[in-house]
C-alpha cells in the first residue's frame, strides 16, 4: 500500500470515528427491504416501519439500493405449467415521512430496473464454496433476463429485455397504540399502507390495480434483548398478469432482533414471511410461503443520519429472490 493511500485509508477511518463519536439511543426499526421476485414484486412490500412513531413535527428523508438476483424454474413434471425465472432487479427508493399530532404520514417512489445482472458468478462460486445446491444455475445461461410463466399452452408472462422506469408509488400512515418512554420500552402502532399504479404493469414494474395493507408493529426489550415484531394482512388489486390466479388477501409477519454493537452501531436479524400471492397452480414459487432473512448493520452518524447495510437470503427457493444486497441512508 503506498504512503498515499494510507493516508486516505486513516483519514477515512478517523473520519467514521468522529461522526460515530457521541451515543444516543434510537428505537429498533426493520429494515425496509422489499421481495424483488419479478411475480412478487408488482404487488409491492408493506414497509413494517418502527413502532415509535415520529414526534409531531419532526421528518425523516431516505434513499435506499436494493439489488437481488433470482433464478428458479418449474420443479414438478407438470405438463399444463412451465415457469423459469432467472433476472436480477433493482429498485431505488426515495421517501418521506413527517409526525403530526397522533399520526405519521409518508410516501415512497420507487425506481426499478431489470436486466440479467452480474451477480451470477459471485452467487456460483458461494454454492460452490459451501457445496450447495445450484438448482440448474450452472447448467443456465450466464446473466441472461428471462422471465416466462405458461400455462395451458398459452404464454401468460415473457419478459425478455431489459427494462428502467418508475414503480407504483405509495402512502403510508401510522399511528400510535402504546408509545415507550425509552427506546427499550414496550411500543406498539398500527399502520396502513396504500400503493397506486403508477408503474408500467407490462413490464413488471407495477400491479396495474391499487394494493393496501394493514398491520400492528412492536417492539420491546425481552431480558435485554432489542426485538421487534408485525404482522398483517395486505389486499391485492386487479394484476396484468395472472388475474385469475391472484389471491385477494396476504398474510405477511415479521420477528427481528438487534444487538448494540457499539451506542452507535447495532447488528441486526430479521425474518419476514407471507403466504402466497398466487393460487390454481403446481408451482411452488407462486402457491407457496415466501421467507426471507435479512442480516445487516445500522450505523447511526452525527446529524440524525442513519446507514442500513444488509444482506438478504431466501428460506424458500423460488418465492423470493436467492440473494440480494440493501443499503439506505435516512436523516431525520
Amino acid at each position: 500500500m503506498t504512503i498515499s493511500s494510507r493516508c486516505t485509508a486513516a483519514l477515512g477511518i478517523g473520519l467514521l470515528f468522529s461522526l460515530l463519536g457521541g451515543a444516543s439511543a434510537t428505537p429498533l426499526s426493520p429494515f425496509e427491504t422489499a421481495n424483488l421476485q419479478p411475480l412478487i414484486l408488482p404487488f409491492g412490500t408493506p414497509p413494517i416501519g418502527s413502532a415509535t412513531l415520529l414526534a409531531p413535527g419532526r421528518a425523516r428523508f431516505g434513499v435506499s439500493y436494493q439489488r437481488a438476483n433470482t433464478y428458479t424454474t418449474s420443479r414438478v413434471s407438470n405438463p399444463t405449467e412451465q415457469l423459469i425465472i432467472d433476472a436480477e432487479v433493482t429498485r431505488y427508493s426515495f421517501a418521506y415521512d413527517v409526525g403530526l399530532s397522533g399520526l405519521e404520514l409518508g410516501v415512497d417512489i420507487p425506481y426499478l430496473t431489470y436486466d440479467g445482472g452480474g451477480l451470477d458468478a459471485l452467487i456460483d462460486s458461494w454454492h460452490s464454496l459451501f457445496q450447495q445446491p445450484d438448482r440448474g444455475r450452472l447448467a443456465a445461461p450466464r446473466d441472461r433476463l428471462l422471465v416466462r410463466y405458461e400455462r395451458d399452452g398459452e404464454t401468460e408472462v415473457a419478459k425478455e429485455l431489459p427494462t428502467a422506469g418508475l414503480g407504483d408509488i405509495a402512502v403510508r400512515a401510522g399511528w400510535p397504540l402504546l408509545k415507550g418512554a425509552t427506546p427499550s420500552d414496550p411500543a406498539l402502532a398500527v399502520r396502513a399502507w396504500l400503493q397506486l399504479p403508477t408503474g408500467d404493469a407490462s413490464a413488471l414494474h407495477g400491479s396495474d390495480g391499487v394494493d393496501g395493507a394493514l398491520w400492528l408493529s412492536g417492539s420491546g426489550d425481552l431480558a435485554g434483548l432489542p426485538l421487534m415484531v408485525a404482522g398483517g394482512v395486505q389486499f391485492t388489486g386487479e394484476t396484468r398478469y395472472l388475474e385469475a390466479q391472484r389471491k385477494p388477501t396476504v398474510l405477511f409477519g415479521l420477528i427481528g432482533a438487534g444487538v448494540p454493537l457499539t451506542p452507535r452501531i447495532t447488528a441486526k436479524a430479521q425474518l419476514y414471511f407471507n403466504s402466497p400471492y398466487y393460487g390454481n397452480s403446481e408451482e411452488r414459487q407462486l402457491v407457496g410461503w415466501a421467507s426471507e432473512a435479512t442480516f445487516g448493520l445500522t450505523i447511526e452518524l452525527k446529524s440524525g443520519i442513519a446507514v442500513d447495510v444488509a444482506i438478504t437470503e431466501d428460506l424458500v427457493s423460488g418465492a423470493s429472490p436467492d440473494v440480494g444486497f440493501f443499503v439506505a441512508v435516512r436523516k431525520r
